[in-house]
């Protein structure tokens, strides 16, 4: 028999085979116990590595009250690039740059709320 050794899955789903032949399917975070060569056909795929990414911003940061002293909001999906408008989906943060960009006082850009901003630049 062949040897088996258990792996933690690190991917999204990944189909294997167990020692006895029979197709699985394990989902991220399952331990699975592989055969040798289940085990290089997982590694080749990258199944047992995390991906590389960039660390995302910490949970519930918008960057409204980061108090980091910077005007710079940080990009987000709503930014266009070039100082074009935002899109209407863009956190308050995107649309208190814009306000400022377009001549607003960041005090009193960071005092309205989201849909003013949108609402004062959508006009």
């Amino acid at each position: 028999m062949a040897s088996v050794t258990e792996k933690k899955i690190l991917v999204a789903t990944w189909e294997y085979l167990d020692a006895d032949g029979k197709r699985r399917r394990a989902f991220f975070g399952d331990i699975v116990r592989l055969t040798d060569a289940e085990v290089d056909r997982a590694q080749a795929a990258g199944v047992f590595a995390a991906a590389a990414h960039e660390d995302p911003a910490p949970a519930g940061d918008d960057g409204a009250a980061s108090g980091e002293g910077g005007t710079e909001a940080p990009q987000d999906p709503g930014t266009q690039a070039g100082g074009e408008r935002p899109k209407k989906a863009a956190s308050k943060a995107t649309w208190v740059a814009y306000a400022v960009s377009r001549g607003m006082d960041e005090a009193e850009a960071k005092a309205m709320n989201r849909d003013d901003l949108v609402q004062k630049f959508s006009e």
